[in-house]
């Protein structure tokens, strides 16, 4: 009996037994799995985190200090005077926790007056992708350093469920790090319009211009309609990983939608926009015709239109009216408009005016006589 036990503590078996291994089938591994709380847990780590926040901003100095006050942007250069400015920056003190100038000072919406939003799904399989990741020591250690700032700030969270989503950082010109997450994945499986959120659609430069200074996440327009009531069809983008392309039968206004989306990802300016306007098959050479002795993108894709656009297949209208529905597609028709004419901002204004609505005409007209650029002219609309 003392010998066997020995044997068994040794690793031996016994005479006659045999050893047996699992089939690779039959084995067991760790895999991920999403393990939801209650709804109102949530909401709780939401309002803990507001609470903190709000008795931070009751508790701490003014984040209106001297290095701050010089990047205040107030008013357009030279439209108010120095007593203004000042009344302006004394106001802009009493609200100070309205402002954040770092990730440590970032607010978050109120869970008791804007409800979280749920995400709905079609029937899918869950991709759980890794990052990328960084062989560097260097470059990894800089990352980690960034996310790790990111996580302690609350801004993103640490999660271990199946719907991780590939990312990546790149060092943008002025030397700070940018950190994209891909969401390709989710917006295949979201059900459009079902949570709250906007269509899962690629923004538009201009758009998100506009939209930022709102202190807004820019997101296309809802269903417009073509004269006579037809709906009009769904924009479709394409996968902006690769280089578009324009080919046959594709949708010019799309096409420049989506070139300029992707040189905006990778900050490229007109030299190299222009550099990369590519057709195929019966477009290649007559593209690069066009763009030939292009200095400016602005005036490439003015050319663009006027050589290749086909109306009403390119799916817009630049004759199309303001009914206070249709901001995002009226701006976008007038754009276009202003460009083919060649219309100074002057004629842009009188333009806006006439085509709006009798409903919309005068609060139009109020906007356009109150700003002083078309930036901010769309900014206000």
């Amino acid at each position: 009996m003392l010998k066997l036990s020995v044997n068994i503590f040794r690793g031996g078996l016994k005479q006659g037994s045999k050893r047996r291994y699992k089939t690779v089938d039959k084995k067991s591994h760790p895999v991920p799995v999403l393990v939801s709380q209650e709804e109102g847990v949530y909401y709780d780590q939401e309002r803990e985190l507001i609470q903190r926040m709000r008795e931070g901003i009751q508790n701490g100095p003014c984040r209106i200090d001297d290095e701050t006050e010089k990047e205040l942007i107030i008013g357009e250069p030279g439209f108010l005077t120095r007593q203004d400015e000042d009344l302006v920056k004394e106001l802009i003190r009493e609200k100070h926790g309205a402002y954040a100038f770092n990730d440590d000072q970032r607010g978050r919406l109120d869970v008791d007056k804007i409800e979280m939003i749920r995400i709905y799904t079609v029937p899918h399989e869950s991709w759980n992708v890794r990052g990328v990741k960084y062989p560097n020591p260097e470059d990894r250690r800089r990352v980690v350093e960034y996310l790790d700032g990111k996580i302690r700030t609350d801004v993103p969270r640490y999660s271990s469920g199946p719907y991780a989503s590939p990312w990546f950082c790149f060092v943008k010109p002025n030397g700070v790090l940018r950190w994209v997450q891909d969401l390709q994945r989710l917006n295949a499986v979201t059900v459009r319009d079902a949570g709250g959120l906007p269509n899962a659609d690629q923004r538009d430069p201009w758009k998100e211009e506009a939209m930022a200074q709102r202190g807004a996440v820019a997101g296309p327009s809802g269903p417009a309609l073509r004269k006579g009531g037809q709906r009009r069809e769904q924009r479709i983008s394409r996968n902006l990983e690769e280089l578009p392309i324009y080919r046959a039968g594709d949708s010019l206004r799309v096409f420049l939608r989506d070139l300029e989306e992707y040189t905006f990802r990778r900050e490229w300016g007109d030299r190299e926009r222009i550099a990369n306007v590519r057709g195929a098959g019966m477009y290649k050479r007559r593209i690069e015709g066009v763009v030939a002795g292009c200095t400016r993108w602005r005036v490439c894709k003015v050319r663009l239109w006027r050589d290749i656009g086909e109306f009403p297949r390119d799916d817009v209208e630049d004759d199309l009216r303001f009914d206070g529905t249709n901001l995002e597609d009226f701006v976008e028709s007038l754009q276009l408009a202003a460009e083919r004419g060649e219309w100074n901002e002057e004629e842009k204004r009188k333009q806006l005016i006439a085509r709006s609505d009798k409903g919309e005409k005068e609060e139009v007209r109020g906007i356009v006589e109150g700003s002083q650029t078309w930036k901010r002219i769309t900014t206000e609309l």
